[in-house]
């Protein structure tokens, strides 16, 4: 049996690494969702330049790690290649993920640690998304030699978002395999029809350094492997939950937590107590689907949780609610719960 003081820590660890984990997620995800358009000029990257050079189209590097596993190995399982899509297929909202130096990836690091470190002068110093995008973007000039890249082939530049974290474009699939050198096929696996790239893409060597991938080269979409096992009675007058069912792991047994629950068994009931909910922190979470808030609100209300419904941005297509949505609101409403007073936002991306 673990003690209190042992489950305190193993609280203040767990909190550490959610938390160093959020900060970045609520670093691209504030980036991704806060774009400028292509026109308008941006505070000029402290970045120095990468691409070097003219580019040719003859020298090319492989992004490797661009093929869904599915397409990999279709031959092995019951897949079908059906042939490549008509040139004129629309290729929409596509995205080209840019990637920082070594260097600044070791310096957004340090900023990180920095920014939850009490006494550092960087403590809670968050940044704008222009201001993101400035220390840890590419150069402007290799922003400016990939777009032209892009145009050269027919592409249309929608938007460079702000933390240049990106570029979306759109075009055809001609012109996608044209760039990219990768050409979109008809594939039949396990039953369903899907569109997937057959090979990894390529990009010119010059523009290499500041490349990291291409999305979406196929229509494969997140599966949630929630299952749902059993339900839970709830007395309205005591606001207590009673799990119906436990299951099995690692020779001991689990139960699934009620809002309650959290805070009974890691012993932070005192935390509460003393007024720590977290007012003033952010969660940021990233789904594949939508929620419908009201929902959230019903979950709140049954558990006597304060109202505080979370901000709900679509990044891109709205996808509406799927497959992945249970999964979004276990974690929205999770998280509401263990932290009533924190501000939950939900990045619903396509």
């Amino acid at each position: 049996m673990q003690t209190a003081d042992k489950l305190r820590m193993k609280l203040l660890r767990f909190l550490l690494r959610v938390t160093l984990f959020t900060a970045l997620n609520l670093a691209v995800a504030a980036a991704l969702a806060a774009p400028h358009n292509a026109s308008t000029p941006a505070t000029a990257s402290e970045a120095a330049p990468r691409v070097r050079g003219s580019v040719d189209e003859a020298a090319r590097v492989v992004l490797h790690g661009n093929m869904h596993p599915l397409i990999q190995a279709a031959a092995s399982r019951a897949g079908t290649d059906l042939g490549a899509v008509e040139g004129s297929l629309p290729a929409g909202r596509m995205l080209l993920l840019l990637q920082r130096s070594p260097e600044q990836e070791a310096a957004l690091a340090d900023f990180i640690q920095a920014a939850h470190t009490p006494g550092s002068p960087s403590f809670h110093q968050w940044l704008t998304p222009e201001e993101f995008g400035r220390l840890y973007g590419p150069a402007d000039s290799d922003v400016a030699a990939i777009t032209a890249w892009l145009e050269s082939h027919g592409l249309t530049i929608n938007q460079v978002h702000a933390g240049r974290l990106a570029i979306e474009f759109s075009g055809t699939a001609s012109q996608v395999s044209e760039a990219f050198q990768t050409e979109i096929h008809r594939y039949q696996v396990n039953g369903e029809a899907h569109l997937a790239n057959e090979t990894n893409p390529s990009v010119p060597a010059a523009l290499a350094p500041v490349i990291a991938g291409l999305t979406p080269l196929n229509d494969f979409h997140p599966q949630s492997h929630l299952q749902v096992l059993g339900q839970a009675k709830f007395n309205r007058k005591t606001h207590q939950a009673t799990p119906e069912w436990t299951y099995p792991e690692g020779g001991g047994v689990v139960f699934v937590m009620a809002p309650g629950d959290f805070a009974k068994q890691y012993d932070i009931a005192s935390v509460y107590s003393a007024g720590t909910t977290g007012t003033g922190q952010s969660i940021a979470i990233i789904s594949a689907s939508n929620v419908d808030l009201s929902l959230v609100q019903a979950y709140q209300s049954l558990f006597s949780l304060p109202p505080n419904l979370p901000t709900v941005v679509v990044d891109g297509v709205d996808p509406g609610q799927n497959s992945t949505a249970t999964e979004a609101y276990l974690d929205i409403e999770l998280a509401g719960s263990v932290a009533p007073g924190a501000t939950v936002s939900s990045l619903a991306a396509t």
